[in-house]
């Protein structure tokens, strides 16, 4: 991908940005109850129709403002990279065919919009419906200790957070006034343990399973192999502890053509065989060329018979995926190898001639779509939410064929890389509902590409540095997983709505107002074409700048209701009322700390984010719209 400068700002919210708030009560802006019917009441409750208007920014709903998808990322230049075509908006349904028969245990979530006078303060909300363990349906999960039977950890504070939790009172030390006290969040779930508390293969001693019956759902993330060349074994296994801790089934190996990847891989696998944990190959068309085949296969007997493979059941077929890749010879990798494969390549756009022709194809068992952000289509930030257009053709197209689809979640998208880095790309946006959708595959893009900033793995120190430490370092983003784990729990057991089991608040907002002003001192400068503003005229904020809000997100878990503050910098405090289930609500930014405090029937608990909301610059000279997230568990 050839260099060029850049780029993109982030965080799905349209709107412009809210005044302070003088101890105001807010509502949530949208509610997924029990009795639910579909995505697309979800979608049009919270504003999810591609015009301007205000939606809320939550984790499974829709997204607003967004942004297209570049492929960066491997440190290799042995092959050139080919050209990604962007593609549509996206949301996930599998075909009836795949889907398991228990999906039928959860009801469909109902959105209910509950919109406040202000409608850019109002939360999103998430009602929960229990689904119990072992329902027919569910993918078995690693358990690791701490976790559930079912696979999905309890919180567990991680060393990191300034959080603090009491058995009954709320804290104390926070600043007095007449509304509640907030601190805010700063870090992991209970049930997050840091890397080194688990033993494995896990603390039952079961494996993670191999994918493939009709009943199990399995959820994948998404590693960029091209950023690990410092890694050693160790580096691997915390990941892959952290991963299981979520519910993370196996990891997808995005591999360009380093000369770094026999070690990797090496590390990888080993790293997952200890652990009970499973891997797969990802081939990252950006790197890799249609005439490749022979070193295709050479990775895939080498790697693809260990241990540590993800398989099938049904027939022990080694799982494959990639990224792009259109008109690659499958056939013949198929016959070259000597063993079954399960191949699902990703693609943009499920209407173009390549897609057309791979679904038609014997030699391939599924789809991956990476239409993961709303906007893709000219590789520019747009004022538009997510939809489940393209993921219904996808749907359509594996239907008529009989073969899986897979779908991508994902938070939002960020760049800001300038002409010493040499990668491009942009944007903004977020995670989207798939519960109602059911695929039978999920990937979690990313676990951490750190440049285009959605992961929602940690950063490690051992990662290396592929031009995003400016923006990404000392940016936390994992505590985003732990507002996906009721969602992954409701997904592996067939049910429609989050099971929400703890009680908990997960923030995230940027470092600084969008009104600040870094020109003089950012060194990215939009000087090529597609990095100027509207207008044409070359700028230093990052395209998309303009629809963001400044506000706080505050997503609050509760099996029966719960009481937060937030107080945000020198903004009075704001009381939220949030029902049982999850509730994301949007609260002004105010500079200064930004805390929060929880109230429910499991106990009280508060505490304030390790990153100050600034009116000047990233590190006083960066334009910096990528996010930071918290959590407070009670």
């Amino acid at each position: 991908m050839k260099a060029t400068f850049v780029l993109g700002a982030l965080l799905a919210l349209t709107g412009a940005a809210a005044s302070p708030v003088k101890r105001r009560r807010l509502e949530p802006r949208l509610t997924i109850a029990p009795n639910a019917t579909t995505s697309s009441d979800v979608a049009s409750a919270s504003g999810s129709s591609s015009s301007s208007t205000s939606s809320v920014s939550s984790f499974f709903t829709t997204a607003s403002a967004v942004a297209p998808k570049c492929r960066p990322k491997s440190k290799s230049s042995s092959a050139a990279p080919s050209a990604p075509t962007p593609s549509g908006p996206s949301d996930i349904v599998l075909p009836s065919s795949s889907a398991p028969s228990s999906s039928a245990n959860g009801t469909a979530p109902t959105a209910s919009p509950d919109v406040s006078a202000s409608p850019s303060l109002a939360p999103t909300a998430v009602q929960s419906q229990p689904s119990p363990a072992g329902t027919p349906g569910e993918a078995p999960a690693a358990s690791p200790s701490g976790a559930k039977s079912d696979g999905i950890p309890t919180p567990a504070t991680s060393p990191s957070s300034s959080a603090s939790a009491s058995a009954a009172a709320p804290t104390s030390g926070s600043p007095a006034t007449t509304s509640s006290q907030s601190p805010t969040p700063t870090t992991t779930f209970s049930s997050a343990p840091d890397s080194g508390n688990a033993s494995r293969p896990d603390a039952t001693g079961a494996p993670v399973p191999d994918a493939g019956a009709s009943s199990d759902k399995l959820v994948f993330a998404h590693f960029m192999v091209g950023i690990t060349w410092p890694y050693q074994q160790a580096d691997w296994e915390a990941d892959i502890r952290k991963a299981q801790l979520y519910g993370v089934d196996a990891f997808a190996l995005n591999i360009g053509r380093d000369e770094y990847n026999h070690a990797q891989l090496t590390n990888a696998y080993n790293a997952a065989e200890a652990l009970g944990f499973k891997v797969f190959l990802s081939f990252d068309f950006n790197w890799w060329k249609n005439d490749q085949v022979a070193d295709v296969v050479s990775y895939l007997k080498e790697w693809a018979s260990k241990p540590a493979q993800l398989k099938v059941k049904a027939n022990n077929a080694a799982f494959v995926s990639t990224f792009i890749g259109a008109g690659f010879d499958w056939a013949s990798v198929k016959q070259q190898v000597g063993f079954p494969l399960h191949i699902i390549p990703g693609n943009l756009r499920p209407d173009d001639a390549g897609t057309q022709s791979q679904i038609a194809s014997a030699a391939l068992d599924g789809l991956f779509s990476w239409h993961a952000w709303p906007g893709q289509e000219n590789n520019i930030p747009v004022d538009a939410s997510l939809n489940t257009d393209t993921d219904k053709a996808y749907q359509a197209l594996v239907g008529k064929n009989n073969k899986d689809y897979m779908a991508p979640v994902s938070p939002w998208f960020f760049t800001h890389i300038g002409s010493d880095k040499s990668y491009t790309k942009n944007f903004l946006f977020k995670w989207q509902q798939i519960l109602d959708l059911a695929p039978q595959y999920v990937e979690i893009v990313t676990w951490n590409d750190f440049g285009e900033s959605h992961h929602v793995g940690p950063r490690p120190a051992a990662a290396g540095d592929d031009g995003s430490a400016d923006y990404a370092a000392g940016l936390d983003h994992t505590k985003l997983m732990d507002l996906a784990v009721p969602f992954i729990k409701a997904y592996k057991a067939g049910g429609k709505a989050p099971v929400v089991d703890k009680d908990f608040v997960v923030y995230w907002h940027r470092p600084h107002l969008k009104s600040a002003s870094c020109d003089a001192t950012d060194p990215v400068k939009g000087s090529a074409s597609k990095d100027v503003q509207p207008g044409g005229v070359p700028a230093g904020k990052p395209q998309g700048w303009e629809f963001v809000a400044d506000v706080v997100f505050v997503a609050v878990s509760s099996k029966s209701g719960a009481k937060v503050t937030v107080t945000s910098g020198s903004n009075a405090p704001v009381t939220l009322d949030a029902q049982a289930g999850i509730q994301v609500f949007e609260v002004p930014m105010g500079t200064g700390q930004q805390k929060f405090e929880l109230s429910s029937g499991a106990g009280s608990a508060s505490g304030t984010s390790e990153v100050p909301i600034t009116a000047g610059c990233w590190q006083d000279k960066l334009y910096n719209f990528n996010f930071h997230s918290g959590l407070v568990s009670a």
